[in-house]
């Protein structure tokens, strides 16, 4: 089901494409506005690809006919957005030389020749020498399809034709995009348009998958097939996994059989893949946090892609963080209590945003108090909720990779366990072991119950 609640944050991060075309940011608006939890790839009550023809098809191709780079404008060539899941490109960039097993028996012999020529004209240094480019020699070959468009195989379920589909034109967009070179003015707009197709367009069509497809006669088979190749999914108001994906990555690991396996996973494939077992709609962790989930996807936003915080005092990733790290980082981060930069809907900056601020512009504590007309006193103790606050995100930003939740000394696990045969409340712990509330939470569940 797809996360229509989510729309607001895609198209925000859709607007922060500043060089896009403006008339292509607008149809991603109202594409947004048509869609409904109804909607679905193979729907034709609710259907998904004509409103993507209605508000972007003519807007792309305005944006692509403007593009001066020859091979790309090649290895696009008649792609409309609408068409991405109907038809496959017919010359395709493949990473690493490697192809979906499940689609290679559609592709043709390569056309040797061919690939060949536009090898060349991708290498050629007397190519659009106003474009400064990465050689095109780092993980990207190219396949080439049979003359005519690809039609779908009997076996296959329309909407798992749509979807790899849509993952061959995903990875000829980032070909392209790859090879562009640096965001220079000349050929930023490519670079913003691409940007919105891959990172945004492209991942929403994804969820609309449609929730039955009972008609096939091997229905189970694919949907246990469905259900197994799905990657790891994210609980949409925290770093953990879901529900699903942990069954999943269970009954990866499990020596039952074959037939076994294969049953469990249809079950798995009906839990939910939106919430962690801590979150699950209706308990009070939910509840509790539903309300930062906004926040939360625009932070993690922020992290991944460097974009601006909306706070001032930022909390540090750890060293070479994984995706579950990032996302602990932003959970942490607005449930903080920390302050908006400058928030829509609040009072502004508290305390201790405006101390963090000063002290950046290199004023001390009797400044400081003189400034705000408070005690050094009151500034001394926002100085030290900062560092407190710090020290406790850095105390269990680092995960368990086999647990999810924080890797912690064996000391501060009994302190824990200690705390919670005493009767402490979660943040009584949480002061007393020098960790943020949320991670002694998810350590408590862990290794306590």
């Amino acid at each position: 089901m797809p996360f229509t609640d989510d729309f607001g944050r895609l198209l925000e991060a859709a607007r922060s494409y500043k060089r896009c075309s403006g008339r292509l940011i607008a149809g991603f608006e109202q594409l947004l506005g048509e869609l409904s939890a109804s909607s679905s790839l193979t729907s034709k009550r609710y259907p998904v690809w004509s409103a993507v023809r209605r508000n972007m098809d003519d807007a792309f191709l305005e944006s692509l006919a403007g593009f001066r780079g020859e091979w790309s404008r090649e290895l696009l060539a008649g792609c409309r957005l609408s068409e991405m899941g109907k038809n496959a490109p017919s010359v395709c960039a493949i990473p690493n030389g490697t192809m979906d097993p499940a689609y290679s028996d559609a592709w043709a012999e390569l056309d040797v020749g061919w690939a060949d020529q536009l090898m060349e004209k991708c290498q050629s240094p007397s190519l659009q020498p106003e474009f400064p480019r990465r050689p095109l020699n780092d993980g990207w070959d190219f396949k080439v399809a049979a003359s005519k468009r690809l039609s779908k195989p009997a076996n296959v379920l329309p909407v798992a034709w749509q979807l790899s589909n849509l993952g061959f034109w995903e990875m000829n967009f980032r070909c392209a995009l790859q090879n562009l070179g640096p965001r220079t003015d000349e050929n930023g707009e490519m670079l913003d348009t691409f940007d919105l197709v891959v990172y945004q367009l492209i991942p929403l069509l994804r969820r609309f998958r449609p929730t039955r497809t009972t008609t096939h006669p091997e229905y189970e088979s694919l949907r246990d097939d469905q259900t197994g190749s799905w990657d790891e999914h994210y609980c949409e108001l925290c770093w953990r996994l879901t529900v699903r994906s942990v069954r999943l990555a269970e009954i990866k690991l499990s020596t039952s059989g074959d037939e076994q396996r294969s049953r469990e996973r249809i079950k798995a494939g009906r839990l939910s893949n939106r919430y962690c077992s801590l979150h699950m709609p209706g308990t009070a962790q939910y509840h509790a946090d539903l309300r930062y989930k906004s926040a939360f996807q625009r932070h993690l936003e922020a992290v991944n892609w460097g974009r601006a915080s909306d706070y001032a005092f930022n909390l540090r990733p750890p060293s070479a963080p994984d995706m579950q790290e990032l996302r602990k980082l932003a959970y942490d981060q607005v449930h903080s209590g920390l302050h908006a930069i400058a928030p829509k809907k609040a009072a502004g900056p508290g305390l201790r945003e405006k101390v963090w601020l000063m002290h950046q512009e290199g004023l001390n504590q009797s400044e400081m108090a003189r400034r705000l007309g408070i005690s050094r006193q009151a500034i001394s103790k926002a100085k030290k909720s900062l560092e407190s606050l710090m020290n406790a995100h850095h105390a269990g930003r680092y995960l368990n990779p086999i647990t999810g939740e924080a890797q912690v000394p064996e000391n501060t696990r009994d302190a824990i366990r200690d705390a919670v045969g005493r009767g402490l409340s979660l943040a009584a712990i949480a002061k007393e072991v020098g960790l943020t509330k949320g991670t002694v939470d998810g350590l408590v569940r862990a290794f306590c119950v």
